[in-house]
């Protein structure tokens, strides 16, 4: 008898690369599942179950292969936890009053996801151009098969990937490590969508962390499986009360809406990741007619990989309309995981996959219908200071006359110097990841 996880389904089943052949992943068909002991090491192998990161073999050519663990992306940060752009918060112009005579600076902003000043800008504007892209293909699937809303929905689903996944990459390579893992992690997380049910394609969201649970009793944070140990241990609780804890912990993660607030709190701190822990999954929103749970079934049964379709509450409706939708892309968004790889550059954690990867929209009522869900949905977040649309007219504080707008490059160097020692001002501190 094999061991029933994850809501009553068989654990993945212990495969000993000594001793038993290797899975392939490709196209999901029955044909494709059958075990191929000639599978190139190099296309597409799942290991699950096994643990040794030492592991060392080589291929047909000589070349080293080393087995690589999924922890090798543990040290990816969230928005608003790295340093400023190289000139966000510099004064980048000036506002003169032709009135009084008033000057105000004007300070430029990087729209950088690691800076804790401009993340919600860059948060707010992805946020719009890829719902203005999800919307927009909604309707050209609506339109051009026969009209029928069911099969333009919007679905979200939770992709998580075994934890204990290896991967075998050369030891040698031009491409750093940490990019070539990712990268064989998103092709396989895309196939696992495609086969669910996200047919077109959609939109991919990296998430690196979990928030720990609360302890109700002592304030604590723990991993899910800990805080029932817990409890049981250290508060004496009996099973019937540790299950109505755990349910009520689970209802507040249910609600978008509470869990984004409670991201919000802890993104404040500098000990974040006293409470969170590394889960990495995938947040995947696309246009589809329905997800299959029996595919959701069969993926965890062969891969291991955990399927689950979001709801709103106990409703079985996964995006009701474009307003859930944009509270659903804000709130990944708002804690995505940012990996650098070993020379320091971006690995780009939100990727797109299928026909819709190539789709382009320029309809403006879209636009207008889209800016409006987005600073609704942001508004009822509330964790992020209030975007500003359009061009904003610049008063005087003193006199109320309209400002007019100098750049600082426009001044000669003598001016130039006198306003910036003026007005200059200390930069707050530079947050560390």
């Amino acid at each position: 008898m094999r061991e029933l996880v994850g809501g009553g389904l068989p654990a993945p089943k212990v495969i000993n690369p000594k001793v038993s052949p290797l899975i392939r992943i490709s196209p999901f068909d029955d044909k494709k599942f059958a075990i191929n002991e000639k599978a190139n090491h190099l296309k597409g192998i799942i290991r699950i179950g096994y643990n040794a990161t030492n592991l060392s073999q080589y291929d047909e050519f000589g070349r080293e292969i080393v087995y690589i663990p999924i922890t090798i992306l543990s040290d990816a940060l969230l928005p608003g936890k790295g340093k400023r752009g190289k000139n966000c918060g510099k004064m980048a112009a000036i506002g003169v009053c032709e009135n009084c005579g008033t000057k105000i600076p004007l300070k430029s902003a990087c729209y950088q996801p690691l800076c804790p000043s401009c993340w919600h800008k860059w948060r707010f504007r992805r946020a719009k151009g890829y719902l203005t892209k999800m919307e927009g293909f909604r309707r050209y699937i609506y339109v051009n098969r026969g009209r029928n809303w069911k099969v333009s929905k919007f679905h979200h689903v939770i992709a998580s990937p075994p934890p204990n996944l290896e991967y075998p990459l050369l030891a040698e390579a031009k491409t750093p490590e940490k990019v070539r893992f990712f990268n064989r992690l998103v092709k396989d997380a895309k196939e696992i969508a495609e086969f669910v049910g996200f047919r077109d394609g959609g939109l991919m969201i990296f998430h690196p962390y979990r928030l720990k649970w609360p302890c109700p009793e002592c304030n604590q944070w723990f991993k899910p499986d800990e805080l029932k140990e817990h409890l049981s241990k250290v508060h004496l609780k009996d099973e019937k009360d540790i299950k109505e804890i755990i349910e009520k912990i689970r209802e507040q993660d249910d609600d978008p809406i509470n869990e984004g607030r409670r991201w919000r709190e802890i993104l404040k701190k500098d000990n974040w990741r006293d409470y969170v822990y590394y889960s990495p999954h995938f947040h995947v929103f696309g246009v589809a007619n329905t997800i299959d749970g029996l595919a959701c079934k069969r993926a965890y049964e062969k891969f291991g990989w955990v399927v689950h379709r979001v709801t709103k509450g106990k409703s079985k409706v996964s995006v009701g309309n474009l307003k859930d939708l944009a509270r659903s892309l804000l709130y990944c968004l708002s804690h995505v995981g940012i990996l650098k790889d070993e020379k320091g550059r971006m690995i780009r954690t939100i990727r797109w996959f299928g026909d819709i990867s190539h789709f382009k929209t320029f309809n403006k009522k879209v636009e207008k219908e889209v800016l409006v869900a987005l600073l609704k949905a942001q508004k009822r977040l509330k964790d992020a200071p209030e975007i500003v649309i359009g061009k904003i007219k610049l008063i005087c504080p003193k006199c109320g006359s309209m400002l007019k707008i100098i750049s600082i490059e426009e001044l000669d160097e003598e001016e130039r110097e006198k306003i910036l020692k003026e007005f200059q001002s200390k930069d707050p501190p530079e947050k560390a990841g």
